[in-house]
């Protein structure tokens, strides 16, 4: 996406699949596996681990790490990504953390 003259692009490490009850603290585990289940959905959650390529044409600024392959088989897949979206990581000049969580700088 652009923005002014920023190109943005969302690239992705993978995905993680998290257990809904260390998501979802103000409801009891039990009440939110009945909830899920009266719904025929199961108490996890596969979630997106995402980083963002900001690109002004100069300089080239990876936000975020991913979280390679610390949660399983299903990360670990930023670099052929970043190079498939065109960005190979000899091309990235900075990276920014947004916080250093495993998901964002593994």
């Amino acid at each position: 996406m652009m923005l002014g003259k920023l190109r943005i692009t969302a690239v992705s490490d993978g995905t993680v699949t998290i257990p809904l009850d260390k998501l979802l603290t103000h409801i009891s585990t039990d009440k939110m596996r009945q909830q899920l289940a009266n719904d025929a959905m199961t108490p996890q959650a596969e979630t997106s681990i995402n980083a963002f390529v900001i690109d002004n044409g100069q300089q080239r600024v990876l936000v975020d790490a991913g979280a390679g392959d610390l949660f399983g088989h299903n990360g670990g897949h930023l670099l052929d990504n970043l190079a498939a979206a065109g960005y190979p990581a000899e091309t990235i000049d900075a990276v920014l953390l947004t916080h250093i969580h495993a998901d964002h700088s593994g």
